[in-house]
C-alpha cells in the first residue's frame, strides 16, 4: 500500500508508531521500542533495542527511511455512536479508553510482515484495526442488554461481562483494560452532566476480564509513540 493513499491523514488517529522518516545519522534503538527499516530494495527489516541504525552512506542506493514503534503499554479513545439495545433504545454515545499494548515474537515477525503491506500506514491500519473490533464487540454487548438494566448495572459492568475480546487485530493487540471516559445516554442529553464521574487524575482503569482488578492510571509508565522530531520520543536515540 502506498504511503501516500488518499486515506492518509495528517490528523488521523495512529497506535503505536511514529512518523516515517529518513534516516540520516548513525543511531540507536531506545528501550520499549522497535524500529523498522525501510530501503526500497529488501523486505522491511526489524531493529531491536540497542540495535545500531546505520544509515546509507552511497546516493546511488537510495536512502534509509525508519519507523519507531512502540513496545509499551499505549491509550486509546473507542468512540461508538448510537448502539441499539436489547429493547430497541438508542444509546446516542460512547467513549471508551483502553490499555492496549503489542503481542508479538521476539523478533516482532508479525509486525513485520504488516509493515511489509502498509508502510508507514501501519500505526493507522492498527487504529482502524482496534477500533472496527472493540465498537463490534460493545454493540453486540449492550445488544444483549435492555437499557434499564444497562443504566441499573452499569456499562462497565455490562462490558465486563460481555466476552470483550483479549487480543485484536488477529492477536496482535492485547487489550489490557478499558476505562468508560463519556456517555450521553440520548441526543438531546446534556453531555456536560454525563461525563464520566472521575476526573483523569484520579481515574482507575478496569481489568476487563477479572473483576476488582485495577491498576492506577499513574502507575502505567507507557507512551504511544509520538510523530514529533524530537528524537527522545521517537524512539531512535544517538
Amino acid at each position: 500500500m502506498s504511503d501516500h493513499s488518499p486515506e492518509s491523514d495528517d490528523d488521523a488517529p495512529r497506535l503505536f508508531s511514529g512518523e516515517r522518516r529518513s534516516l540520516d545519522r548513525l543511531a540507536r534503538v531506545r528501550p520499549g521500542t522497535v524500529v523498522i527499516m525501510f530501503d526500497g530494495r529488501r523486505p522491511p527489516r526489524v531493529r531491536l533495542p540497542g540495535e545500531m541504525l546505520i544509515p546509507s552512506w552511497w546516493p546511488f542506493m537510495g536512502g534509509i527511511e525508519v519507523l519507531p514503534v512502540t513496545t509499551d503499554t499505549v491509550e486509546a479513545e473507542i468512540t461508538v455512536d448510537d448502539v441499539m439495545t436489547a429493547d430497541g433504545q438508542q444509546i446516542h454515545r460512547l467513549e471508551l479508553l483502553v490499555l492496549l499494548r503489542l503481542l508479538d515474537d521476539e523478533r516482532y515477525t508479525g509486525l513485520q510482515h504488516l509493515a511489509e503491506h502498509y508502510g508507514g500506514e501501519l500505526g493507522l491500519f492498527l487504529a482502524r484495526g482496534v477500533q472496527t473490533e472493540l465498537e463490534m464487540a460493545v454493540r453486540t454487548a449492550l445488544r444483549m442488554n435492555d437499557f434499564a438494566d444497562i443504566r441499573r448495572q452499569s456499562l462497565l459492568k455490562v462490558l465486563r461481562e460481555a466476552w470483550l475480546p483479549y487480543n485484536v487485530v488477529d492477536d496482535l493487540v492485547e487489550v489490557q483494560g478499558l476505562s468508560i471516559h463519556r456517555v450521553e445516554w440520548s441526543a438531546e442529553t446534556d453531555s456536560a452532566g454525563e461525563t464520566a464521574a472521575e476526573s483523569a487524575a484520579e481515574r482507575h482503569w478496569v481489568d476487563p476480564y477479572i473483576d476488582d482488578s485495577y491498576v492506577e492510571d499513574s502507575d502505567l509508565g507507557g507512551t504511544m509513540a509520538s510523530s514529533s522530531e524530537d528524537d527522545q520520543r521517537s524512539g531512535v536515540g544517538g
